[in-house]
C-alpha cells in the first residue's frame, strides 16, 4: 500500500490536506499512511478509496 494512495492521490490532483480533510482524518495521520507507517482501518480505505474514485485494491 505504501506509495500507492499517494500516488492516486497526486493523479488527481488532490493534496495530502484536501484529502485528509475529505475523509476527516488528520494530515500527519494520512502522512504515515502514505509512508506506510501507519495501518489504517477497512472503513478509513473504503472512504480513501471513494474520495480518490477508485477501488480499495488500487492501494495494494
Amino acid at each position: 500500500m505504501k506509495n500507492n494512495i499517494a500516488a492516486i492521490r497526486q493523479q488527481k490532483n488532490l493534496q495530502q490536506k484536501e484529502l485528509a480533510e475529505i475523509v476527516g482524518i488528520g494530515n500527519d495521520w494520512l502522512c504515515d499512511i502514505e509512508k506506510g507507517k501507519g495501518k489504517p482501518s477497512m472503513d478509513l480505505l473504503e472512504k480513501l478509496a471513494n474520495a480518490l474514485k477508485c477501488e480499495i485494491r488500487d492501494f495494494f
